[in-house]
């Protein structure tokens, strides 16, 4: 019984975590960004992929927040999930960007759309129209959970690839 009491604290306590995680990220990617300004030119495609993993980070940082809130209200009458739509959004910015030919070996990204593809933000969104348990909240605990631990994932994945990119740039402007 202690334990059920435990975990909307323990949930709680991980979001906020994830959270001056993310803001110390931010700053520090602002810092990177900065650095890579070489006489006014920037590295466009470090930038772009540093931008949209920025971004990425801040959705799954936001998502692991919502779980926690889910979790935490998963006895709450009336109470409805909240979700971190991102994916779907930068899906549909992609469909505007220029088809890959065939024989390419990446898709190219134009300016135009880079910019686009950088101002998506992630929303938090709830369905209000479905209902799991009696008292009127949808929350499944059971999916919550599955779903806070793929997100963790996602995470790691996310911030290994961008520390990876940062040891680069910075192997580059030392010389090493």
């Amino acid at each position: 019984m202690l334990m059920f009491r435990l975990q909307p604290f323990i949930f709680r306590v991980v979001g906020v975590f994830l959270l001056t995680t993310d803001i110390k990220i931010r700053q520090f990617t602002t810092r990177m960004y900065n650095a890579c300004m070489l006489g006014g030119h920037m590295m466009t495609s470090d930038n772009l992929a540093l931008g949209l993993l920025q971004n990425a980070l801040t959705a799954s940082s936001l998502r692991q927040a919502a779980y926690s809130n889910n979790i935490a209200n998963a006895d709450t009458p009336g109470y409805k999930a909240q979700s971190v739509e991102f994916e779907s959004l930068f899906q549909n910015a992609m469909t505007t960007a220029p088809a890959a030919q065939l024989g390419q070996k990446s898709m190219p990204i134009s300016l135009n759309n880079s910019t686009a593809l950088l101002n998506i933000k992630p929303e938090v969104v709830s369905d209000p129209n479905t209902t799991v348990n009696n008292n009127g909240n949808n929350v499944d605990i059971a999916s919550q959970m599955a779903g806070m631990a793929e997100n963790q994932l996602r995470y790691n994945a996310l911030s290994q690839d961008m520390s990876i990119r940062f040891t680069r740039i910075e192997n580059v402007l030392t010389g090493v």
